[in-house]
């Protein structure tokens, strides 16, 4: 062996039955020392043995060959073990680092028990469904996510929100697309275009005063464009509002869409990420509780094409935990 460490003839390399050669873990140098693995030594100590004794081996050679094979064993079991449970770990944690939690609390601070919630609170005004606190409360969601340089996609959801498709499907949807999921279409109806007022000429034309529900998926420099408007924002402040002139004029479902699609038309897609189920075209969209969670209704929402939604909006589920699987495949777990 050490003549072979020393560049000697190859045809000297002690071959095993099996076919194993008993060679070190890697090359050695010259006066460097001879790192060897614990299963060439004990091979080693095997061969050695047999010669010394006349191809005999002592019983407590066997013993210590078989001690040191099985501690090998039982290390290389031990590591394998750790990875795995360190995986389930980092699975069970989520995926942190790739994303932060903002939350737009009421008055009264709720009781967070996930971590990905405890002190992710932001100072809030009062609220008020229909009115431009509505807007205020997305700008200042955005205001506060802008903070951090590494958030550059963002994503308002409401607690009765719950994603279709797993944590990785959703992050590399959203950080590989150039354009922001909003909703956004000419009504020309009552609770379109009807809402409008003249007051807003001439920024706002009644032609651009265009819809679309709350929800969006937004990049970072129209964030930053949204949260610094102020001429827009202006308008809709003072010439959007429930019961002027006579209109029901809804401030959350007109500014976004509005406003995006004037500045930047080419940068929306017009339909947004979030399902939303207006159907019976009432006021508030239909909420969904755990029996109306079938399969069917489930693969008509993400059907993984074009315009797909990557979250349904007002799910009530009574039950804490809760699943729907199609042929033993999850669909929905909450």
């Amino acid at each position: 062996m050490a003549s072979l460490l020393s560049g000697g003839n190859l045809g000297s390399v002690v071959m095993l039955p099996s076919g194993f050669a008993i060679l070190p873990e890697k090359p050695t140098v010259p006066g460097g020392d001879s790192r060897r693995s614990l299963l060439t030594v004990a091979f080693q100590i095997m061969e050695v043995s047999a010669r010394v004794q006349s191809n005999i081996l002592p019983r407590h050679v066997a013993d210590g060959v078989q001690k040191i094979i099985l501690g090998t064993v039982d290390s290389i079991r031990a590591t394998l073990r750790a990875s795995i449970e360190a995986e389930i770990l980092r699975a069970r944690r989520g995926h942190e680092g790739r994303f932060t939690v903002y939350v737009h609390a009421s008055a009264e601070k709720p009781i967070h028990v996930r971590h990905y919630f405890i002190d992710r609170d932001i100072w809030s005004d009062q609220v008020v469904w229909g009115k431009i606190s509505m807007v205020d409360a997305d700008r200042r969601l955005l205001a506060n996510a802008l903070e951090d340089p590494d958030n550059q996609h963002f994503v308002l959801l409401s607690d009765s929100c719950v994603p279709l498709h797993t944590f990785n499907y959703v992050y590399d949807y959203l950080m590989h697309t150039i354009i922001n999921y909003v909703d956004c279409f000419l009504d020309p109806g009552r609770y379109g275009n009807g809402r409008y007022a003249e007051q807003m000429l001439p920024k706002v034309k009644r032609i651009n005063f265009w819809k679309g529900a709350q929800w969006f998926t937004m990049k970072r420099q129209h964030g930053l464009i949204l949260v610094a408007d102020s001429l827009y924002y202006s308008k809709f402040r003072d010439h959007c509002q429930p019961g002027l002139d006579g209109k029901d004029c809804i401030a959350d479902e007109h500014y976004i869409p509005t406003f995006l699609n004037m500045v930047d038309p080419g940068g929306i897609s017009t339909w947004s990420m979030t399902h939303v189920d207006w159907y019976e075209r009432r006021a508030h969209p239909n909420s969904y509780n755990a029996r109306y969670l079938h399969p069917y209704l489930l693969q008509q929402l993400c059907p993984f094409k074009l315009g797909s939604s990557l979250f349904p909006h007002k799910l009530t589920l009574e039950d804490k935990i809760g699943s729907i699987t199609v042929n033993g495949t999850p669909l929905l777990q909450w």
